[in-house]
């Protein structure tokens, strides 16, 4: 166990919280909680996760400043400006600029030319970001910006984009400038801004088919990471089905097995495969995905498969097979019965239903199931709004409530990325949903993904989302 995850378990047993009270309070998930103080992962290296975790600890400023120490970051009476890349050039520009004012040689105008041609340069640059390469600066853009800002940077650009069409002629209309910006997005080391860039590659396929491939290529190789490992990769094999009627000549080769690829790519190449549907990719395919494979995994990957050749013809052996193995005493087996359930849910409502339930099921208050299991469920959570009219409309309201009131914070986001097409179609339902859940939630990106909800229902012109929306910014 690292220092800082010593520190971290004592401060916690002292406050009286268990991992999970304190992932709430701080904003973080149970699991980072557990394995940080187990030492299986490496101490948290962003200042405010640190900062979050005494806030939520009640530390005093000494403790707080131990605990930092621990994560080899400066004291919090340091200034936030000291700890930043982007801030070390500020400093070097403010004391070029102290040296100025100091050399008698330098008149007052002089000083005032200088200042105001920084000011000029700086609004150039601020028009030429959308047009500019930021892989070629040497300071390593974008991760010089903070990552709230990148994201929310990334964010307009995704949206620009998104919204913009080629011209008519087949020559890029002017949002398809922004691309150069998207690439160095994609070699970013901040997981969180190529999750959103990943998940935006369908939509970016119908912008620009040849820049959105090579962001693909690109995120297919992202390099593991210390906590998410290789999700991005996951994430880029689930968006190959949109590229396939597009560009199929470059599908093979995104879905082919890399090394360092976990289990979850290959579950996910074997639902890209399904959801392809070509017989001979699908052949070639899978004879690669599970030679790679490890032997320990094997039989779980092929049970996969196997419930998903019968998930379209054949849903009731579809449903006995994962009935009969749902209990398994191998995590990855339950996780792989648990995972096809959604693309049952039309075919066999009340069975998968059902088993969804059982997923969900808790004892004393807790969840039953591993995270890993119960996350399957949350994975296409908007299929369940479909059922919200009908003879399921409760069954189906009831999981989506579970999924909201979730004690993993990936659970509940992913929940939240249904929330618009349930604000679409059912309104009172998501503002039920946000007032009685997401206001009280203690993540951002919940918050974030909360917020767009709101401001489409106000765009509706619903005024109990302008005052949950007046909530939401007084609580954050």
């Amino acid at each position: 166990m690292s220092t800082f995850g010593k520190l971290l378990k004592s401060y916690r047993e002292r406050a009286n919280l268990s991992q999970s009270e304190l992932a709430v309070q701080a904003g973080l998930s149970a699991s980072t909680i557990s394995r940080v103080e187990q030492g299986e992962r490496a101490p948290l290296r962003r200042r405010s996760q640190v900062l979050a975790l005494a806030r939520a600890l009640a530390l005093a400023q000494d403790e707080t400043d131990i605990l930092l120490s621990a994560a080899d970051l400066a004291p919090s009476t340091a200034t936030e400006l000291a700890l930043h890349p982007r801030d070390e050039t500020l400093f070097k520009i403010a004391r070029e600029l102290e040296a100025l004012r100091s050399d008698a040689n330098v008149s007052p105008a002089q000083l005032r030319f200088v200042e105001e041609t920084l000011l000029l340069v700086l609004r150039g640059a601020r028009a030429a970001l959308p047009m500019a390469d930021l892989t070629a600066l040497p300071s390593g853009a974008p991760t010089c910006v903070p990552l709230a800002d990148e994201i929310r940077y990334l964010d307009d650009l995704l949206g620009d984009l998104v919204a913009t069409q080629p011209a008519g002629d087949g020559t890029p209309g002017v949002g398809m400038l922004p691309f150069n910006v998207l690439h160095a997005a994609a070699r970013s080391p901040h997981w969180e801004l190529k999750r959103r860039l990943a998940e935006a590659l369908p939509a970016l396929c119908r912008v620009d088919v040849a820049r959105t491939v090579t962001l693909f290529e690109t995120l297919r190789e992202d390099p593991p990471d210390p906590e998410w490992r290789t999700d991005i990769r996951r994430r880029v094999i689930e968006a190959t089905p949109a590229l396939w009627p597009l560009a199929p000549d470059r599908v093979e080769m995104l879905l082919r097995p890399r090394e360092g690829d976990e289990v979850y790519a290959a579950l996910a190449t074997l639902d890209a495969l399904a959801d392809i549907g070509d017989a001979a990719l699908s052949e070639r395919i899978r004879a690669e995905v599970l030679k790679k494979i490890e032997e320990s995994q094997r039989n779980s990957v092929m049970l996969y498969a196997q419930v998903l050749d019968r998930c379209g013809s054949m849903p009731d052996e579809a449903l006995a097979l994962i009935a009969r193995h749902l209990d398994d005493a191998d995590r990855l087996v339950r996780i792989c019965m648990a995972r096809p359930l959604y693309r049952l849910l039309a075919a066999r409502p009340a069975e998968t239903l059902k088993l969804m339930r059982y997923v969900l099921r808790q004892e004393a208050g807790r969840p039953i199931e591993h995270q890993n299991v119960r996350r399957a469920i949350a994975r296409h959570a908007y299929r369940l709004v479909d059922l919200l009219e009908g003879p399921y409309d409760q069954a189906a309201l009831d999981l989506l409530y579970a999924l909201v009131a979730d004690e993993d914070v990936h659970i509940r986001r992913a929940l939240c990325d249904a929330l618009g097409v349930l604000a679409g179609r059912f309104p009172e339902m998501a503002l039920d949903l946000i007032e009685k859940h997401l206001l009280q939630d203690q993540d951002r990106f919940v918050h974030e993904r909360t917020w767009a909800a709101l401001r489409a229902l106000m765009g509706q012109g619903s005024e109990r989302a302008e005052e949950l929306c007046a909530q939401l910014i007084e609580i954050v």
